[in-house]
C-alpha cells in the first residue's frame, strides 16, 4: 500500500514576462506546505517534480522546509498543459486577437478555449485526450508502496482528481480552475487500485488569506 501527495506548485509570475518563475509569494507558500506536510509526519520515499521551472523550484523550497535529503526524480509527464497555446489556436481559428486589457475578458476567452481544447472542437499541439493520457500515466508510475510527494500543477491535479472522483471532462473543467497554488491532494495506492482521499487540502494556508491564490 502507498499513498500519493500531489502538491500544485507556489503562485507563479502571473502577468509577467515569463510566468513560469515563483512569485516571492509562492516560495512562501512553498515552505509553509513543506512544514505542515513534515509536521504531519510525512517520510516521502520518492519526490517526484514536473519539469517546468515553478514545478522544480516549489519541489526545492518544499523539501527544503521538511528536511528531505532525497533527491527529486523530474517527469515531465506531470507537466501543466500549455494554456497559453490552448487560447492562442482557439482566438486563431475564431479570427480574434490576443490583446485584452481587461482581466475578465481575458478570463471568459480562456474558458471558453479550455472548454473547446476539453470537447476536441479546437486544435493545440498537445490534445485533451493527449493530456489525459500522460497525466494517467504519471500518476500510475508515481504509484506502489510506499509514500511518493509530486508537484504538478492545477490542470494535471484538476484531471486526476476528476478521474479518481468519477467526473468526466465537464468536471474536469470546474476542478481546474480551482485548485488553490500549494495545496495538497491525496492519493491512496492499493490493490485494489488508486483512490482519491483527499483533494485541494490548503487549511495550512489559511491563516493568512492572502496567501490562498488561484494563478
Amino acid at each position: 500500500m502507498g499513498v500519493i501527495y500531489l502538491v500544485r506548485h507556489g503562485q507563479a509570475s502571473f502577468g509577467a514576462d515569463d510566468y513560469d518563475v515563483l512569485a516571492d509569494r509562492g516560495h512562501e507558500q512553498a515552505r509553509i506546505t513543506g512544514a505542515a506536510l513534515a509536521a504531519r509526519g510525512v517520510r516521502p520515499d520518492r519526490l517526484i517534480s514536473g519539469g517546468l521551472r515553478r514545478q522544480r523550484d516549489t519541489m526545492a523550497a518544499l523539501a527544503d522546509a521538511a528536511g528531505w535529503q532525497l533527491p527529486a526524480q523530474v517527469d515531465p509527464r506531470w507537466d501543466e498543459f500549455d494554456h497559453t497555446a490552448v487560447l492562442d489556436d482557439f482566438l486563431a481559428a475564431e479570427g480574434r486577437a490576443n490583446d485584452f486589457e481587461d482581466p475578465k475578458e481575458f478570463h471568459r476567452a480562456y474558458l471558453e478555449a479550455v472548454a473547446a481544447w476539453t470537447a476536441g472542437t479546437a486544435t493545440a499541439q498537445e490534445t485533451f485526450a493527449q493530456f489525459e493520457a500522460r497525466c494517467t500515466a504519471a500518476l500510475e508510475a508515481a504509484s506502489g508502496d510506499g509514500t511518493a510527494v509530486v508537484v504538478s500543477s492545477g490542470g494535471v491535479i484538476g484531471l486526476l482528481a476528476a478521474q479518481l472522483f468519477g467526473g468526466d471532462a465537464t468536471r474536469w473543467a470546474q476542478l481546474n480552475t480551482v485548485v488553490v497554488n500549494a495545496s495538497i491532494s491525496k492519493v491512496l495506492s492499493s490493490r485494489r487500485g488508486l483512490t482519491a482521499l483527499t483533494f485541494n487540502e490548503h487549511g495550512h494556508l489559511e491563516h493568512d488569506l492572502s496567501l490562498v491564490t488561484y494563478r
